[in-house]
């Protein structure tokens, strides 16, 4: 999402280890640890997309990264 301010802007709303490949199916909850906050409105109503990244290291060989983006969501009008 790009604002007027900062030409990129990113947050975290989960992380976590995931030990092996058989457990690698995962939904997110609900709620996270990280407070999502608008300080303002700047962001209501904006579209923003989702892209999530992933780092697999291996018992042996190279570490590698990949990811996957995630469009066409967009934030409430009002926020509770």
């Amino acid at each position: 999402m790009k604002l007027q301010k900062n030409s990129l802007n990113q947050v975290s709303l989960w992380d976590g280890v995931i030990p092996s490949k058989e457990l690698a199916e995962f939904s997110i909850p609900t709620t996270n640890k990280y407070h999502f906050s608008d300080q303002g409105t700047n962001l209501r109503g904006k579209q923003y997309n989702l892209t999530l990244h992933w780092h697999v290291m291996p018992k042996t060989g190279q570490m590698f990264a990949d990811k996957i983006d995630m469009t066409g969501f967009r934030l409430p009008k009002k926020h509770r």
